[in-house]
């Protein structure tokens, strides 16, 4: 959540392209086994109050790479800031076992390389386009709040076997079977990290 500038790093060479290449062949095998695991943690955590599960949409497949949850605090039954309630059912569900996390904790126009205009040094590419854009956060308030509500499940694709779905919703209704057990300031350390 900490970077000083932007830049690209393409480095491939012809091993790790024959190995990408060979695993195409078992793409669709490996998207339909993670759909299958989706579909359990689906069926499983779907009903608990305050957990916001993404359905499937109806227009396409989704390709199983991570499973996203949201909070909603007051559905939950909390009344403080989503972002410390995502960190202590983030460290309740580690503690079960749980492959769960928070990919990243803030948004794009929170890191420096935008907020001091200077993605590349010098102020480029602003100076260079006369560019008057402003990317004050709060002006993303979708963003803002996804950033601070979501986690993920991650792992659910081959070779983990349907299992650890099964024990990832044992973990997740455990966790919500006792919540008012969770200390939430006391779980909340990465909340303003």
């Amino acid at each position: 959540d900490r970077a000083n500038g932007l830049g690209w790093m393409y480095r491939y060479n012809e091993l790790c392209a024959a190995y990408a290449r060979a695993q195409l062949t078992a793409l669709d095998d490996g998207i339909a086994h993670a759909r299958r695991l989706f579909a359990i943690l689906r069926e499983g955590i779907s009903d608990l109050p305050g957990l916001i599960v993404q359905p499937e949409p109806e227009w396409g497949q989704e390709n199983g790479y991570n499973f996203v949850c949201h909070l909603d605090p007051a559905a939950y039954g909390y009344d403080g800031p989503v972002n410390y309630l995502r960190e202590a059912i983030v460290s309740a569900l580690a503690a079960e076992g749980a492959p769960v996390m928070v990919w990243q904790r803030r948004i794009l126009p929170e890191f420096a390389p935008f907020a001091a205009r200077s993605a590349y040094g010098n102020g480029s590419p602003w100076r260079e386009f006369d560019s008057d854009v402003d990317y004050e956060p709060a002006q993303f308030p979708a963003a803002l709040y996804h950033s601070a509500s979501y986690f993920i499940f991650s792992g659910l694709r081959r070779p983990n076997p349907e299992q650890m779905a099964h024990d990832i919703v044992k973990a997740v209704r455990k966790v919500w079977d006792n919540r008012d057990e969770i200390d939430v300031d006391a779980l909340a350390l990465n909340a303003d990290a």
